[in-house]
């Protein structure tokens, strides 16, 4: 993980603190050490906020770049030509090899080069410390000292083997005190939000936890690529997405991305887990189900893109309790529904949706997306009068970016998200639309309209950044099922 990933993670949690404690949390980032890996790095770009701004920024100000920029995460390629090693630089600082020699071994090892590298004709890995010290305040504590910290210490290695095969790890120990809101949240989950989950406690409020992800990806043509691991993915060009988000913790998958012209497909399984001692396997393990995903994306014009949006989630249900993987949702090119009805599998989770992107000009995008879990016509008549089925979510956004020159870029966004009550939840809970207590797409769950004002100054190596969520959510009351905790069933309305 990437100092990026971090960084989401820091802002995330403290969005989730203002979201239920309706406190404010201010993070101080007062040391960070980073690198920038100029050779041999993974294929892909690390999956975040951050680098999806920065991603959609070059894409909209350098109109030859022929990307796709709702999928992450987005092969490095896509950004420089060449191959898996072309450098991005992610502070845009043009330094030739004088100036950086120039500088002392401290500075050059922390900001420029890797801490070790180990290399041959056809091999190289590299090998760098993941270090990040986080501080703030949440005024709203009364109980105990208002500071709030976060120290993570690990290390990341990357690197190639032949022109094919490029490959990172990373794991770093994480302990941190968080306000009272986000520390109750993660008791009551077992987890730490975008982290893992508890290790033990180390004084007063103190929380202990690891973090842990990597991945292979053999690339046999320009056409496939093909990855193996554990980690995130993102479908949207918002802030949100309500197809899959990087909100949940890393999870295993195989991803097969296929690219011909103006069109991309990406194959994606992956491996989900409800830890709820409810369901867990009589050897204590973690309840597993398995998503299956597609998502075709075609660039219509320079301007306009269009995507189409399938996944199935399964793994048992009342009937068939301890349902394991089926061979049938391997199949790269068909609708998972028929192919359930089709074998008599029982009890997935299924959901279609639409996403689309508009230049407008003057680097300004408008998108969207639409997603729809279950519908039914007769229902959508008397949706007026408050009933209870068709379940869907929407997205619609607007962003702009401009170049103020002298390394320093202006990002704007206001988005709106929302969804019915009971979306992402089904009749069997434990096959619902999350990963170990934590949603794949929205977190507020379902039942929820949002509306976030995001505006970022970058210069240089400094950014500023100013994000504004309001909403409203119908959370669940005592025993009533209103539609926004994705663990009870669509049917427990009473």
């Amino acid at each position: 993980m990437s100092f990026s990933e971090l960084n989401n993670l820091s802002r995330s949690i403290a969005l989730k603190n203002w979201q239920t404690g309706n406190r404010f949390w201010l993070a101080v980032i007062f040391l960070i050490l980073i690198q920038e890996k100029l050779t041999a790095q993974y294929l892909y770009f690390p999956v975040s906020n951050e680098y999806r701004t920065l991603l959609e920024r070059q894409s909209l100000l350098s109109p030859d770049k022929k990307v796709h920029p709702a999928i992450h995460p987005i092969a490095r390629v896509a950004f420089g030509g060449g191959d898996a090693n072309t450098p991005f630089l992610f502070f845009n600082e043009e330094r030739t090899n004088s100036q950086k020699g120039s500088h002392s071994w401290w500075r050059r090892k922390l900001f420029e080069e890797h801490l070790v590298t180990i290399s041959g004709d056809d091999y190289q890995v590299n090998l760098d410390p993941w270090l990040n010290t986080e501080m703030g305040v949440d005024p709203g504590i009364n109980d105990r000292s208002p500071f709030t910290f976060m120290s993570s210490r690990g290390i990341w290695i990357e690197g190639r083997i032949g022109k094919k095969v490029t490959f990172y790890s990373g794991f770093s120990e994480n302990l941190g005190a968080f306000p009272d809101a986000l520390t109750q949240y993660f008791d009551s989950t077992g987890f730490v939000l975008g982290g893992g989950n508890y290790q033990n406690q180390r004084g007063e409020n103190n929380i202990d936890f690891p973090m842990a992800v990597g991945a292979v990806s053999f690339q046999p043509s320009n056409h496939f690529n093909i990855s193996l691991g554990q980690g995130k993915h993102f479908f949207g060009e918002g802030y949100r997405s309500m197809l899959l988000s990087d909100y949940a913790l890393p999870y295993p998958f195989l991803k097969i991305e296929t690219k011909l012209g103006s069109l991309s497909y990406t194959n994606l399984w992956a491996v989900h887990a409800d830890p709820r001692a409810s369901v867990r396997t009589p050897g204590r393990l973690y309840r597993q189900k398995y998503t299956s995903i597609h998502y075709l994306s075609w660039n219509a014009t320079d301007k306009w893109n269009i995507s189409l949006f399938e996944s199935m989630v399964w793994g048992g249900d009342s009937v068939n309790p301890n349902a394991g993987f089926y061979v049938h949702f391997l199949n790269p090119v068909v609708f998972w529904r028929p192919v359930e009805k089709l074998v008599g599998i029982t009890g997935g989770n299924a959901m279609i949706g639409l996403a689309s992107s508009y230049v407008l000009g003057s680097g300004m995008k408008v998108y969207g997306q639409f997603v729809i879990d279950d519908f039914q016509l007769e229902a959508l008549k008397q949706i007026g009068e408050g009933h209870w089925l068709n379940f869907y979510s929407w997205q619609l956004g607007w962003k702009k970016y401009q170049n103020l020159g002298e390394g320093a870029h202006l990002s704007m966004r206001f988005e709106y998200n929302g969804a019915r009550p009971f979306m992402y939840a089904h009749r069997t809970p434990s096959t619902n639309y999350t990963h170990l207590m934590y949603p794949l797409a929205h977190p507020w769950g379902s039942n929820f309209q949002e509306f976030l004002f995001q505006f970022q100054l970058q210069k240089e190596r400094w950014v500023f950044d100013l994000q504004l969520n309001c909403g409203f959510r119908g959370l669940d009351i005592d025993s009533s099922n209103y539609g926004n905790d994705l663990f009870r069933s669509i049917f427990d309305r009473d």
